[in-house]
């Protein structure tokens, strides 16, 4: 029994004596005697601090413990066609991590989007030597290819002769009526086209038809 537990005793018993003396009955006497019994029980520290409860844990508590930090992984272009080329190692599969999977559901349309552009560059390959905003004009048509390049010569020395000069004719066979004839053409500006024409004096409907 503690001090403290003594001393609290005591004085009910000193209570309990006064209460005898002014005539207090046996059975009041008990029940004051079970009190103090009571009081001396609690246990007081005699330096008066008491330690605070331990805070319960998350498991006692009855609550989900921290879930796991999510894990972003960054990737670079080249990291993503290994990925879908299956180049990168495999990882363990309970360290997976997200961006595989990234990768995986993503390969479609990275697949796909490599073909567009394939494609893209094919047409892009197969347009016109010439942009849209040039023609080509035909100069005459005779009867054999070295007539052609004889008749370039001499247009090139005539008075059109600066105007053809930075440009490379074409010379295109045909079969017309039975005879094989080689067309002479040039690819020119359509702003410069009837100019040529005027200056190499060709008097030749196609010429003009072709620079309109």
């Amino acid at each position: 029994m503690t001090p403290v537990s003594c001393i609290g005793k005591g004085l009910v018993l000193l209570a309990l004596s006064a209460l005898a003396a002014c005539g207090t009955s046996e059975s009041e006497g008990r029940r004051f005697e079970g009190l103090a019994n009571h009081v001396s029980a609690i246990d007081i520290p005699l330096d008066g601090k008491s330690s605070p409860p331990r805070a319960r844990t998350a498991q006692e508590a009855g609550l989900r413990g921290a879930a796991a930090p999510l894990r972003v992984e960054v990737m670079t272009p080249y990291q993503l066609w290994d990925a879908r080329d299956g180049v990168l190692p495999s990882a363990p599969a309970e360290d997976e991590g997200l961006a595989p999977r990234l990768v995986r559901a993503a390969a479609p349309a990275v697949a796909q989007a490599a073909v567009e552009s394939v494609k893209t560059r094919a047409a892009q390959a197969l347009r016109p030597a010439f942009p849209q905003s040039r023609t080509t004009i035909q100069l005459g048509a005779y009867s054999s290819a070295e007539s052609a390049r004889a008749a370039w010569s001499r247009l090139q020395r005539g008075e059109g002769g600066k105007l053809l000069a930075n440009m490379t004719p074409v010379y295109e066979t045909v079969e017309v009526g039975g005879r094989s004839l080689t067309r002479l053409k040039v690819p020119a500006d359509r702003a410069t086209a009837v100019a040529i024409c005027d200056a190499a004096k060709v008097n030749d409907p196609w010429c003009a038809r072709s620079a309109a």
